[in-house]
C-alpha cells in the first residue's frame, strides 16, 4: 500500500509535465513582438516543433525501454524538459535558438507520453490501470492550466522570464527520484531483443487500435480548429464566448478523467464505443445547433470523450503486450495519433470543399466519420475481442 501511494505520487507529478511544450503559449504574442522582423511561421514553430520531435522520441523510447528501466527513462524525460525549458531564459538572442530548445523539450514530453503507461503497468494491477490513466489525463490538464497561468504572470516582467516556469520540472525530478519504485528489466531482456518480440508489438490488434487512434485525432483535431469558427460564423459572440466554451470543455475533460476508472469497471469492453458515440453526438450538436448553450454541451461531450480515449486506448495497449514492450506499443499508437492530427485539415477540408467549406460542414463531416467508426466498433466487437486475447488480463 505504501509503495502504491509512493508510485502514485511519482507518476502523477510527472504527468503534470505531459503538456510542457505548451506552457509558454500565453506569451507567444510577446515573442512575436520581440522578433518582429522574423516570419510568423518561424516563430510558431516554437509551439509546433514539439509534435515532430515527440514523434521521434516515441520511436527511440520504445527501443530504449527494452534495456533501460522505465524510471530512468522517465527521469531523463523530466531532465530534458528542465534543462532545455530553462535555457531560453539565459539564451534567447535568436528565434531559431528558441525553436531548437523547444524541439528538445518536445523530446522530453514525447518520452513521458510513452513511458507513463509503462510505469502505470509496472506499478498497478490491471483493474487499477484505467483509473490511473484517467488521473494522468487530469493531472496533465491541471498542469497545463496552472503552469500556463504562471508563465503568463512571469512574462509580464520580460517575455523570456516566462521560461522560468520550467523550474517546476526540477521539483518534479526530485519528487519522482525518491517516490518512483525501481524495476529492473531482467528475464524479459533476452526476449525483448528477438524478432518474435517485435512481432508481438506489431500484431493486428495493436495496428487496428492505432488506426482507431488515427480516426480519433482526425475528428478531434478538426473540432479544435473549427469550434471558434462556428461561434464567429453564426454570430454567437467573440473570443470571450469561445473562451467560455473552451472552459466548459476543460471541465468536461477533468470530470471524465476523474470518473473513467469507475465507469470502465462496468463498461471495459465498450469504452471506445462510448468514446466515439460521445464525439458523434457532440459534433452533431456543434454542427447543427447554433446557440451558445448547445456549443457548450458539444465542447463538454467532446472533451470528456478525449479523456475517455486517452485513458482507454493506452490501457488497452498495456494489456495487449508484455510490460517490456509497452513503450514500443505506445510509440505505434502515438505515431497513428500524430498522423491523424497532421492530415486532419487536408482530409476534412478536402471533403468539406464539396459542401461549401464552412465550419458547420467540417463538423458534420467529422460527425459522419465518427459515426462510421462507432458502427465498425459495434459490428466487429473489437475491444471485447481484443481484451479476450490480451496478455495477463483478469476476467
Amino acid at each position: 500500500m505504501k509503495q502504491s501511494l509512493s508510485a502514485r505520487i511519482g507518476i502523477l507529478s510527472i504527468a503534470t509535465l505531459n503538456l510542457a511544450s505548451l506552457f509558454i503559449s500565453p506569451i507567444m504574442g510577446l515573442i512575436v513582438a520581440a522578433f518582429s522582423g522574423k516570419e510568423l511561421n518561424s516563430i510558431q514553430l516554437i509551439i509546433s516543433i514539439s509534435n515532430l520531435t515527440a514523434l521521434f522520441a516515441a520511436i527511440a523510447v520504445g527501443r530504449l525501454a527494452m534495456n533501460i528501466s522505465t524510471k530512468s527513462i522517465a527521469l531523463g524525460g523530466v531532465g530534458l524538459i528542465a534543462v532545455f525549458g530553462l535555457l531560453p531564459y539565459l539564451i534567447h538572442f535568436d528565434v531559431w535558438v528558441l525553436v531548437v530548445f523547444a524541439g528538445l523539450v518536445g523530446v522530453g514530453t514525447g518520452t513521458l507520453s510513452n513511458i507513463l503507461p509503462a510505469l502505470i503497468a509496472e506499478n498497478f494491477p490491471v483493474e487499477q490501470r484505467q483509473g490511473m490513466l484517467g488521473l494522468q489525463t487530469v493531472f496533465a490538464s491541471v498542469g497545463m492550466m496552472v503552469f500556463s497561468l504562471l508563465a503568463g504572470k512571469l512574462g509580464t516582467s520580460s517575455w523570456f522570464s516566462a521560461y522560468l516556469v520550467y523550474a517546476a520540472a526540477i521539483v518534479v525530478f526530485i519528487l519522482a527520484l525518491f517516490t518512483l519504485p525501481s524495476h529492473k528489466n531482467n528475464e524479459n531482456n533476452h526476449r525483448a531483443n528477438t524478432r518474435e518480440g517485435i512481432k508481438e508489438v506489431l500484431n493486428p490488434t495493436v495496428i487496428i487500435l492505432g488506426i482507431i487512434g488515427f480516426m480519433f485525432m482526425l475528428v478531434c483535431s478538426a473540432y479544435n480548429v473549427n469550434y471558434s469558427l462556428i461561434i464567429h460564423q453564426n454570430n454567437l459572440g467573440g473570443s470571450d464566448v469561445s473562451g467560455i466554451i473552451s472552459t466548459v470543455g476543460q471541465i468536461g475533460g477533468l470530470l471524465a478523467g476523474l470518473g473513467v476508472g469507475a465507469i470502465a469497471k462496468k463498461s471495459r469492453n465498450y469504452m471506445l464505443i462510448i468514446t466515439f458515440t460521445m464525439i458523434t453526438v457532440g459534433l452533431t450538436i456543434g454542427a447543427f445547433v447554433p446557440v451558445v448553450w448547445a456549443q457548450a454541451v458539444a465542447s463538454f461531450l467532446i472533451n470528456a470523450a478525449m479523456s475517455f480515449y486517452f485513458a482507454s486506448a493506452p490501457f488497452m495497449m498495456t494489456v495487449l503486450v508484455q510490460p517490456v514492450f509497452i513503450p514500443l506499443a505506445m510509440a505505434v499508437l502515438n505515431i497513428f495519433n500524430s498522423l491523424g492530427g497532421f492530415v486532419s485539415p487536408y482530409i476534412v477540408n478536402g471533403i468539406n470543399s464539396f459542401f461549401g467549406s464552412r465550419a458547420t460542414g467540417a463538423l458534420a463531416v467529422c460527425a459522419v466519420l465518427a459515426a462510421v467508426t462507432v458502427a465498425v466498433l459495434i459490428m466487429t466487437n473489437f475491444q471485447k475481442k481484443g481484451f479476450e486475447k490480451a496478455i495477463g488480463l483478469t476476467k
